[in-house]
């Protein structure tokens, strides 16, 4: 019986250690000697309209945007009443653009601002305060 558990035991460990060398040996493959992202500077912007905008007036607001320096992307979802545009961050800033281009149109809008528990959690679409995202991090800084 003991021997049947000291082997159930090495292997749970040689299991968790084989995982773990895995886990490692692909976040350093990942991490070595990474390029700058390149759309590092690229950010998103959103402006919120208080009632619903007519096609025509939303696609001359949209080219407005459009025609701003460094801007992207544009899209527009009716349903929400949610214009969402990217820009380069080193070009222009999404205060200018929305003054520029948004306000002018004479619809009601405003910026969507983020608050400031938004801001302490960084991108919606990573956590980095996860155990994966920590991990990362620390290799990230061993190996670079």
């Amino acid at each position: 019986m003991k021997k049947k558990l000291k082997v159930a035991a090495g292997s749970l460990l040689g299991i968790m250690f084989l995982f773990s060398a895995v886990l490692l040996i692909h976040i350093v493959v990942m991490v070595k000697n990474r390029k700058p992202l390149p759309a590092a500077t690229l950010q998103m912007a959103r402006a919120d309209f208080k009632q619903p905008v007519p096609d025509q007036v939303m696609q001359t607001i949209q080219q407005a945007v459009s025609r701003q320096k460094g801007v992207k992307e544009t899209y527009y979802n009716a349903g929400s009443r949610m214009l969402v545009y990217t820009y380069d961050n080193k070009v222009n800033t999404a205060e200018a653009i929305y003054a520029s281009a948004i306000r002018p149109s004479g619809m009601s809008s405003e910026r969507h601002l983020v608050s400031q528990s938004e801001a302490t959690k960084g991108c919606p679409a990573m956590d980095n305060h996860s155990f994966y995202g920590k991990l990362t991090n620390m290799v990230a800084r061993v190996v670079n």
